[in-house]
């Protein structure tokens, strides 16, 4: 219960997160390589389709296990569509171009509907917490 009550605090914005915000660009070259960037289950990650958003999903993946507040996190899925659009413009296919914009459209909101049971409410985690978490996910 006072699990719940605490994330709400956070969601809220009612307490501000104390700690210094890592940004992606403070990890290694090596630390990025090695972060796991999941799209969503097992049988979805393995698709063609997702392999296109692997830089997306890794850095959406990162901003979620870093934490903060709800408005934390509603940057990180704005950035994360904004990503995943930029990947589909790479496309050569006018046509894949298109399906793979309705596929990030369709993350999206699987991110902002259902994300909140994964994002870190709180604190933001030190460099070492976040890849250590990480860890856990290779």
């Amino acid at each position: 219960m006072v699990k719940i009550f605490n994330t709400i605090r956070y969601v809220l914005r009612w307490k501000e997160p104390t700690g210094t915000r890592i940004a992606w660009h403070d990890l290694t070259k090596e630390e990025q390589r090695g972060f796991v960037g999941r799209c969503g289950p097992n049988k979805i990650t393995r698709s063609e389709t997702v392999r296109v958003f692997h830089l997306a999903c890794k850095l959406h993946d990162f901003a979620y296990q870093r934490g903060g507040t709800g408005a934390d996190r509603a940057e990180a899925d704005r950035a994360f569509f904004t990503n995943m659009q930029t990947a589909a413009a790479l496309s050569d296919c006018k046509h894949t171009q298109r399906l793979y914009r309705c596929y990030a459209t369709v993350f999206y909101w699987a991110v902002r509907c259902g994300g909140a049971l994964f994002f870190t409410y709180g604190d933001y985690l030190t460099k070492e917490e976040i890849l250590a978490k990480n860890a856990k996910y290779k």
